[in-house]
């Protein structure tokens, strides 16, 4: 990433996954902006979504709550 900001400084905005869970519509509102985008609260209520999600195993569509997931990539560092 340091190539792409040198280069096209500003182009890449980055959603920090912790900062994510922390502060949802503040995230939400940054990513939206960036892209000249107008907030829309349903974007706080994915979950809610009446659409089929396609995912590769039965009820896997993505919960409210998603603050617990935070530290799984520790595990993975080995």
């Amino acid at each position: 990433m340091a190539h792409v900001d040198a280069v096209l400084p500003g182009f890449v905005h980055r959603v920090i996954y912790e900062r994510l869970v922390a502060d949802p519509e503040g995230e939400i509102r940054r990513l939206l902006a960036s892209l000249a985008l107008p907030f829309d609260p349903a974007c706080l209520r994915f979950f809610d979504n009446p659409r089929a999600v396609a995912t590769s195993q039965l009820g896997a569509g993505a919960p409210a709550d998603l603050t617990d997931a935070v530290d799984h990539w520790r595990a993975l560092r080995g």
